[in-house]
């Protein structure tokens, strides 16, 4: 910043909170200089601000007396952010020299604002995206590369990382890629929410066992039965009672039913199986022989 002149005695530098503080005020220092043309005459002043009431932090100079500002320093040092708004006082009229918002720690000086480690602190401005952004912002810089998408439309992009159409997710075509197999990752999207419910197929060569998939819900359909390795038990159908057994040839399950032995029988339902005795025989003899201790 630069020097700040006071030349007049209507004219003074003063501070304010934009609130009051959480604890503890902050405070601050103003060294100066006073120049009568024939003497110059060096000051100094200190105290803590006041909430939103003004604070002079350095007083107007007598007449005839140039007052030149060498510093200012505010530091903060209440339990939460401040704001506190510099100006530049005319009579009454404020103009405002800074205006900062600091941290716990923080201390505004007319050379800039330090933290707490006494580092210079800086920021970027903010860019407003509607009016001072040019073109389509690319993937490398964190956007899509498309310019719009159609309600219910989502981005599709190519093993190149470009942006290559917007396709509309429907119940009975599932997204996919042309080129699927070359692809790394399929996004599968769930239900679309009230009653109509939403499913995607999943192309056998776009999937492998080193794959990892979500699945969000029950609407989502394999072309082929989910193996073993994934989790799943290789099979798609079954009829009446039938269990599924391990098998270690391949280590997959087979689909089979009970064999009914002697005198058993074996009736195979809908979600059951009976299995009943079928002896007509009568009470079993039983031969219990004693031996002596020797």
């Amino acid at each position: 910043m630069g020097i700040l002149v006071l030349d007049a005695t209507t004219k003074s530098i003063v501070v304010a909170m934009s609130g009051p503080a959480a604890t503890t005020n902050p405070d601050f220092t103003a060294a100066y200089g006073d120049s009568t043309g024939a003497l110059f005459t060096e000051g100094a002043n200190d105290g803590a601000l006041n909430g939103t009431s003004p604070v002079t932090l350095i007083a107007a100079p007598a007449a005839a007396t140039r007052r030149i500002v060498k510093n200012i320093t505010i530091e903060n040092r209440d339990t939460a952010a401040v704001t506190v708004t510099v100006s530049y006082d005319n009579n009454g009229t404020l103009r405002t020299i800074a205006k900062v918002t600091l941290s716990v720690g923080d201390t505004w000086t007319t050379d800039g604002t330090f933290d707490t480690f006494g580092s210079l602190k800086q920021s970027l401005g903010l860019v407003d995206l509607t009016t001072q952004v040019i073109g389509i912002l690319p993937i490398a810089n964190g956007g899509t590369g498309a310019a719009t998408l159609a309600g219910a439309n989502i981005a599709v992009f190519n093993a190149s990382n470009t942006f290559t159409a917007a396709q509309t997710f429907r119940a009975a075509n599932a997204i996919r890629s042309e080129a699927a197999s070359t692809q790394d990752a399929i996004i599968i999207a769930g239900r679309a929410g009230g009653s109509s419910s939403y499913a995607s197929t999943l192309i056998p060569t776009t999937l492998s066992a080193s794959r990892t998939i979500t699945l969000p819900d029950a609407d989502i359909n394999f072309t082929t039965g989910l193996g073993v390795a994934q989790g799943g038990t290789g099979q798609t159908s079954y009829t009446d009672g039938q269990l599924l057994i391990g098998n270690s040839t391949g280590s997959t399950l087979t689909k089979a039913t009970l064999t009914a032995g002697s005198g058993i029988s074996i009736t195979n339902g809908s979600g059951s199986i009976t299995i009943a005795n079928t002896s007509t025989g009568g009470a079993q003899d039983f031969i219990v022989q004693s031996y002596g201790i020797v």
